[in-house]
């Protein structure tokens, strides 16, 4: 799993970066499935065109906060990708580690929100 806050085109081509780097080190992953939401206000095509190459599979949920981005907007973006849509972002989530193959890394990405919204799933799992 990577966690990424990147929000921006330039916060997205830092973690293409890293992850390309992270890939060619371990080749056992072939394929990234992403968790995804962002912020209305933020370059939502702009970071999903930089990452359409790279992500196989999207799971998307709205965001529980006044800013977020409504899923016809992430939707919009999403044209053309292979996406599966949840309710929120722990379900996603929750979805994503159940059904990722081991050939499969999971990219939570899009917003500080998102990675929050994980974080909080992981914490009541323990």
């Amino acid at each position: 799993m990577i966690f990424d806050a990147g929000h921006n085109p330039h916060g997205v081509e830092f973690l293409l970066n890293q992850l390309r780097k992270f890939l060619e080190y371990n080749k056992q992953y072939t394929e990234v499935i992403s968790v995804f939401s962002m912020l209305a206000d933020k370059d939502i095509n702009s970071v999903v065109d930089l990452l359409k190459g790279t992500v196989l599979t999207w799971k998307i949920a709205p965001l529980t906060v006044p800013r977020a981005a409504a899923v016809e907007q992430l939707d919009e973006a999403l044209q053309g990708e292979t996406v599966q849509h949840f309710n929120s972002v722990q379900l996603a989530f929750k979805s994503a580690l159940n059904e990722t193959k081991n050939n499969q890394l999971i990219l939570v990405c899009g917003s500080f929100h998102t990675l929050e919204a994980v974080w909080e799933y992981l914490e009541e799992c323990q």
